[in-house]
């Protein structure tokens, strides 16, 4: 959605989705990888897949993302070498904020095992599990109902100014 107000520099909308924790349909890493939790030694890492940020934002990227391993749920699956190819971290509030898998574990159900293991996660905090997905971004929108989401009828709106 582009935004005809001079003030405001982007205005992205999603709609919210949410998991009951009786609809969590459990899903499971491929296995040749590992489960794990994203540490510190992790941030070089995440930091080189993060597409929410420019060069010149490294530091403040990865102090964002330092508070996310630190303070909500996350989950890695790692190769034989304990390298991460996959993560999801979660934010404020239930949400499933962040999800990365390498180009090269594409295709094999990662993204799925790491959506399911971070919303049971947020079920076993008390927490009711949610994302917030662009309405053309089909293929997300089709994952998450596979492990159980639906779509909760809200509309939200981030906007940069």
């Amino acid at each position: 959605m582009k935004s005809k107000d001079k003030f405001v520099k982007k205005c992205e909308m999603y709609n919210l989705y949410h998991l009951d924790e009786n609809s969590l349909q459990s899903s499971v890493a491929p296995t040749n990888l590992n489960v794990g939790i994203l540490t510190t030694e992790h941030l070089d890492d995440i930091a080189d897949t993060w597409e929410q940020s420019s060069t010149e934002q490294v530091d403040s990227t990865k102090e964002y993302i330092n508070v996310l391993i630190n303070t909500f749920p996350n989950v890695c699956l790692c190769n034989s070498i304990e390298k991460v190819v996959a993560y999801g971290l979660g934010t404020d509030c239930g949400t499933i904020g962040y999800l990365h898998v390498n180009a090269n574990y594409r295709g094999r159900g990662c993204t799925k095992a790491l959506i399911s293991m971070l919303s049971a996660k947020y079920i076993e905090a008390g927490i009711t599990p949610s994302v917030k997905i662009q309405p053309e971004n089909i293929l997300s929108i089709s994952v998450h109902e596979q492990i159980g989401y639906q779509s909760s009828g809200i509309v939200v709106y981030d906007m940069e100014f």
